[in-house]
């Protein structure tokens, strides 16, 4: 179970030792916000969806729900036999828009049976933007913490740039302090990023297949 926005926006305010006067929970939600799209672009939620096949239709719209806030088509199979059903294949297709709505193509069309939809949807944080469940691995929770402290920290110097500096020393250790979390925080973007994607067996079509 990963941290609901409140536990995040406490964490946030705990590290930089700031009791919301500074760090007030609209600066850390928005941070939030920021460093969850950030995390999104790099390691969003692999999904799968059955479709029924409808005899000889190419075009299928990709209106249910899970398909709601879809970022990207991973792959579409034919699922395997009763016997075989590990033995999936993996179809030709094109992905598209129309209407801000997505649909797949098929580049040959099937009989019977089910597809299997292999796709990417954002990660949530329950509290954020009205959303109900945080689906970020537990793991990940220091990653999106460290990515909120350094957009709260980015926030709070870009607040101090034209304001009266009494203390003189505030505005580096503010650049110091966001330095750091810059770096915690794509340390674990780059780690989070080699998250593998499923997929059907490997095409060994090319030597420098991505899957090779």
């Amino acid at each position: 179970m990963t941290k609901t926005l409140t536990q995040i926006i406490s964490a946030t305010q705990a590290l930089l030792l700031d009791d919301g006067t500074r760090f007030t929970t609209a600066t850390v939600t928005a941070a939030c916000r920021s460093a969850l799209r950030d995390f999104n672009m790099v390691a969003p939620v692999f999904a799968g969806e059955l479709i029924d096949v409808v005899n000889t239709q190419k075009e299928y719209a990709l209106n249910a729900t899970a398909f709601q806030n879809l970022i990207d088509i991973q792959d579409v199979l034919k699922q395997g036999t009763d016997t075989y059903l590990d033995d999936n294949n993996s179809l030709p297709f094109d992905f598209y828009m129309e209407d801000n709505a997505p649909f797949i193509r098929l580049r040959t069309a099937q009989s019977s049976g089910y597809l299997i939809v292999r796709y990417t949807i954002p990660n949530t944080v329950s509290g954020l933007d009205s959303e109900t469940e945080s689906t970020i691995p537990a793991y990940w929770d220091n990653t999106l913490i460290d990515g909120t402290c350094y957009y709260s920290c980015l926030v709070r110097s870009a607040g101090r740039v034209e304001t009266i500096n009494l203390n003189q020393g505030v505005p580096d250790t503010l650049q110091q302090t966001l330095a750091f979390y810059r770096q915690a925080f794509q340390m674990g973007l780059a780690q989070a990023s080699r998250t593998h994607a499923p997929i059907s067996n490997p095409s060994t079509a090319a030597w420098n297949d991505r899957w090779h």
